[in-house]
């Protein structure tokens, strides 16, 4: 190795620019090439690229001596290699996924998630110069924790492991997560506002300057002048035990730091449900008993935890007078900040308003919930917590997800057949031109939109039998012992399952992994599978009438209802139809419910009518966004100049009708939404004046009978009146047998057998027109109709009497009596008739035109709850005369020939006697004949009382 001496100043050999007075070393030939910065320590740029060999010097004219670089320099740089730019090759990765594993990781998003319909949620990326990739937004339903703690579960690698980092880049790119936002019913908004302000009660307990002294009462006032600000920031304690010690709290009790503990724990919650859950028994409200839903338990609650008088926190902090204990510390005295709820009208002052879900808070009616922010101590905060949203909001999520069971169980049980129609009325669309004048500011244009979305499972798709059926459909897989070609019923062990595979090829013989609901998978043939394809159509009914009421309601769902009959029962053969809403008054009320008791006569093809209603506010769903849809597909048009009108505009409810018929209707968009879950949009329109007929034509009727409406959710009309209510859905397989076995009819379903859950059984009510006007026009047509009964009316055949008012009992059965026919002396039942004038018989008051009949009684079992049985009356035992006959004036007949069906005797009991003990063989009484009415035929009678 040669060393030069380099001058006091030298550039570096790679003229980057940087100057230095150290001498540089070169390198001999022998020695590896020279690092590229020896002179500037590699602080330069990168270097430039190697000068040209020599020879290629030479033949451009000069050498490189001539250049004026040495000898050794010109060697060095002539043997220096040339600096590679590209990256060296990479070895591949030995936990690399295959392109199956990535597309199985991607099948899992898909499965999991909900790829939006709409067209303002198209997303897009950039794949090249001007090429973009273009597809539907595929929208999250669960957080990537939960997403990736399932894909774990559920095994979908089969072994290879992948982490939480890889999981979230193979993501597909179109991802997206939404905003979730309360659902602003009442309820929940009501407690998310003291949710929120329970964030701050953890910092005022964490903070340094807030922790008091060991002795509790002596260091107490110390500590109160050093209480924290509101909203100090929250820092997490390292342990519960840090939270709260017993002396920084000055407390002497025992239970005092843990119950300090648990309440902070339960500030701590992220979620609403989160908290419900942990104010119940068991840590879980879906699975809760009715004593903790209905905050009579002793060992839950948000009682317990506060107020309870023998072991709550309150007692501790707060003495009998309702003034903060000397011992007690100091951070309870913190003024804290919390929104709530008040209802507030001109007829009386602002109070705290409960929450209550539909009813209005007071009688006076014009009330209106108003947000106002308060601000007090935090004992004073968590007694208004658990004297308004604590005590509601268990319930609450109580009703929720009761209703959401009994909805997926009966989505699992559907089969051709049935309809199933969602309907909600949207807000009013406001028509606001392109181009306005002042005045026109003041003078709106509306038109009323009325949602309505129809299901049906397609017969076709169901009895195919070697069909291929895709992966991630829903199927109903059947016995092998009970699988009937083109049969549309479910039978007895079939149950409901989702594709995990399909089979490789065609055919009734594929093989077919499926998933049940609880994970297990099952390997099934094709003939074996129903496959449940579901047809969608979505209507948007406009009218220019601004009514949202129940005559409006009963108007657009008579015109859905005909109109997807006729459209496709050639094909499907409907019999049911499952109708669900949410609980405002144009859905869900008397009138409505008497409406639905006799839809069955309007359409004669409906053997069944199921009524559904949401849990209060919780009614969101496809109906709301279909809305949201139309409404702007409208303005969007009026804002751009793209009316498809005649006129070019779009200024009344006519013109907005044409514009969304030739849009949403056209063949493109049905051809182009074949694939989508809404294949069909039809736009209908009535006008003012329609609907109008029919609202004055049933404005003078009220309506009376159901009971308990307001925590009703389910309903099923019998028959004209008469309907059968339960709090609650059940539809497992013991409730499907109950109500569906025999099509129903005009029966009640009876209590399931084995169900075992008290708030899901039927209970049968009839409803009342309880205005003059009809209950005169009622009456009268009974009445007729009685006196031709009359005329038909043999001995010893059924008779039924409508009961006098006076002499009801208990229950619907009592509003009417049982009888016989009785021999009058000359073959016939008629005593008397009353040609010529009215008079009185056997205490009976008849008039002009009216027959006495001679009849005998019979009694309700006493042993029947229901009052289905009778025996013959014993008028002697009831104090009557042996020899006394029974008169019954022909205007309260309501029925005649009627079948009753006899009993069979299941034994009769021995009578023990003196003759017994003296050996002779006792002798059975005869025991009474019993006799049991139909529920069809009780059904029917219910409806001619008046």
């Amino acid at each position: 190795m040669r060393r030069a001496r380099s001058p006091r100043s030298r550039r570096c050999i790679n003229d980057c620019g940087a100057r230095t007075s150290d001498p540089v070393v070169f390198l001999a030939h022998s020695d590896p090439a020279p690092s590229p910065h020896l002179a500037c320590g590699g602080a330069g740029p990168p270097p430039p690229p190697p000068p040209p060999p020599a020879e290629e010097a030479a033949v451009a004219g000069t050498s490189g001596r001539a250049a004026g670089v040495s000898g050794t320099r010109q060697f060095a740089a002539l043997r220096r290699p040339p600096v590679r730019l590209a990256p060296s090759a990479r070895a591949e990765r030995k936990d690399k996924l295959s392109a199956a594993d990535v597309a199985k990781v991607h099948a899992f998003f898909y499965a999991n998630g909900a790829v939006s319909p709409c067209t303002r949620d198209r997303v897009r990326r950039r794949v090249g110069p001007n090429l973009w990739q273009v597809a539907q937004a595929l929208v999250a339903m669960q957080t990537m924790d939960a997403l990736f703690s399932q894909f774990q579960t559920e095994n979908v690698l089969c072994g290879t492991a992948l982490s939480y980092s890889s999981f979230k880049k193979l993501a597909p790119w179109n991802l997206r997560r939404v905003k979730r936002e309360t659902c602003l019913c009442r309820t929940c908004e009501l407690y998310k506002c003291y949710h929120d302000a329970m964030d701050t009660v953890p910092a005022i307990f964490s903070l340094p300057d807030a922790t008091p002294a060991a002795s509790p009462a002596a260091e107490a006032p110390a500590a109160a002048n050093a209480s924290p600000a509101v909203g100090a920031p929250a820092a997490a304690p390292a342990s519960p035990a840090a939270d709260a010690p017993a002396a920084s709290l000055g407390s002497a009790c025992s239970n005092y730091t843990s119950k300090v503990s648990s309440l902070l724990e339960f500030c701590r919650l992220k979620s609403k449900r989160e908290q419900a859950d942990y104010l119940v028994c068991g840590g879980c409200v879906a699975e809760a008993a009715e004593a903790c839903v209905n905050n009579t338990c002793s060992s839950c609650g948000f009682g317990a935890l506060w107020s309870s008088p023998d072991d709550g926190l309150r007692v501790h902090i707060v003495d009998s007078d309702g003034h903060m204990r000397a011992d007690a510390a100091p951070e309870w005295s913190t003024q804290i900040k919390w929104d709530t709820y008040t209802s507030t009208s001109s007829e009386s002052p602002a109070a705290p308003w409960d929450g209550d879900g539909d009813a209005d808070p007071t009688p006076s009616g014009d009330k209106e919930p108003m947000r106002q922010q308060r601000t007090a101590t935090l004992v004073d905060f968590f007694d208004e917590f658990e004297q308004l949203p604590a005590r509601k909001f268990v319930e609450h999520r109580r009703i929720l997800s009761e209703l959401k069971r009994g909805s997926q169980q009966l989505h699992e049980l559907l089969a051709p057949g049935w309809l199933i129609l969602d309907v909600d009325w949207s807000e009013n669309c406001t028509l606001v031109g392109q181009r306005e004048i002042q005045s026109e500011y003041w003078t709106t244009k509306q038109f009323s939109l009325f949602i309505a979305i129809m299901r049906f499972l397609c017969t076709a798709a169901w009895v195919d039998r070697s069909g291929l059926i895709k992966v991630g459909e829903e199927v109903i897989v059947e016995p092998e012992w009970d699988s009937v070609a083109g049969s549309t019923t479910i039978p007895k062990g079939a149950y409901f399952a989702k594709v995990f595979s399909a089979a490789a090829a065609l055919g009734e013989g594929g093989i077919y992994t499926v998933e049940k609901p609880n994970g297990e998978r099952v390997e099934v043939q094709r003939h074996l599978l129903r496959h449940r394809s579901i047809k969608t159509i979505a209507y948007g009914c406009i009218t220019n009438d601004k009514h949202h009421d129940g005559a409006a309601s009963q108007h657009f769902i008579n015109k859905v209802i005909v109109d997807v009959h006729a459209a496709y029962d050639s094909t499907e053969h409907f019999h049911t139809i499952g109708v669900h809403s949410d609980n405002a008054t144009h859905f869900k009320s008397t009138r409505m419910l008497f409406w639905w008791s006799h839809t069955r006569n309007i359409f004669e093809w409906l053997r069944m009518v199921l009524v559904r209603f949401g849990a209060p506010g919780h009614g969101k769903g496809v109906w709301d966004g279909l809305g949201a849809v139309l409404k702007r597909c409208v303005l969007s048009a009026i804002t751009n100049g793209k009316a498809l009108t005649e006129s070019g505009k779009i200024t009344t409810d006519l013109e907005a009708r044409e514009h969304l018929a030739k849009h949403f209707m056209s063949e493109a968009w049905t051809k182009s939404h074949e694939s989508k879950v809404v294949s069909e949009i039809k736009i209908v329109h009535s006008p003012r004046e329609t609907i109008e007929t029919e609202r004055q034509r049933g404005a003078a009727s009220k309506f009376s009978g159901a009971d308990g409406i307001s925590g009703t959710y389910e309903y099923l009309a019998l028959t004209y009146k008469l309907i059968a209510a339960r709090t609650f859905g059940c539809w497992c397989e013991c409730c499907w047998d109950c109500v569906c076995a025999g099509g129903m009819g005009s029966t009640c379903p009876s209590p399931a057998v084995g169900c075992g859950r008290p708030m899901c059984e039927w209970v049968v009510q009839e409803l009342h027109q309880i205005d003059a006007r009809t209950v005169q026009k009622t009456r009268t047509t009974a009445q007729a109709a009685g006196k031709g009964f009359a005329k038909k009316l043999r001995p010893g055949d059924w008779v039924v009497a409508q009961a006098c008012k006076g002499r009801r009992g208990r229950g619907a059965g009592d509003r009417y009596w049982i009888g016989q026919g009785a021999d009058a002396g000359d073959g016939s039942c008629i005593i008397k008739e009353f040609t010529h004038g009215g008079g009185k018989l056997e205490q009976t008051t008849f008039t002009k035109g009216d027959t006495a009949l001679a009849v005998k009684w019979f009694d309700r079992h006493a042993a029947d709850p229901e009052g289905m049985h009778f025996v013959e009356w014993d008028s002697v035992a009831a104090g009557n005369d042996p020899d006394a006959r029974f008169v019954l004036n022909s205007t309260e007949v309501r029925a005649v020939n009627v079948k009753l069906n006899v009993v069979p005797p299941v034994g009769r009991p021995l009578v023990v006697s003196r003759a017994r003990r003296s050996g002779v063989q006792p002798r059975a009484p005869e025991a009474p004949t019993i006799w049991e009415l139909p529920r069809k035929a009780h059904g029917e009678i219910l409806a001619t009382l008046w």
